[in-house]
């Protein structure tokens, strides 16, 4: 089991446990960390579109949530391309909303992922789910 910490040397606060047979990581587009200004751990760190699921925010150790920003109300033109297998259920879900980020609740420094909605695709009831990803890209594993 690994631990999620904040990227920043200064706090190294624990965020989450992580085991990767367990949490299968999601791929969105990497354009998503230039269209909703997410952070990465580095200046040298390479984007690669992972994020965890954590489908319940009382399941991080240490996890800071912004507001609700008015940025994201501008974003909707991008969202038709943010689609993915959810590895729970394995079903492919659209990204409907991003309406906060994810930050660290001890140094506020982010972001480190985003809240948003997802809609079950080819669903006739429409279902739609909140999540919570993190990026691995912005967040140190140890």
């Amino acid at each position: 089991m690994l631990k999620v910490k904040c990227p920043f040397k200064q706090c190294n606060c624990s965020i989450i446990s992580y085991n990767e047979k367990e949490n299968q990581p999601i791929n969105l587009p990497l354009s998503v960390y230039d269209d909703y200004k997410l952070l990465l751990k580095n200046k040298d760190t390479k984007a690669t579109g992972k994020f965890l699921i954590v489908g319940n925010i009382w399941d991080f150790d240490n996890i800071g949530v912004s507001k609700t920003l008015s940025f994201f109300e501008n974003k909707d033109d991008n969202m038709s391309k943010l689609e993915f297998v959810n590895p729970i259920d394995n079903k492919r879900y659209n990204i409907t909303q991003i309406f906060k980020y994810l930050i660290c609740s001890d140094c506020e420094k982010g972001p480190l992922g985003i809240i948003c909605k997802a809609k079950l695709l080819n669903d006739e009831n429409s279902t739609v789910i909140e999540l919570n990803l993190l990026s691995l890209d912005s967040i140190d594993l140890c």
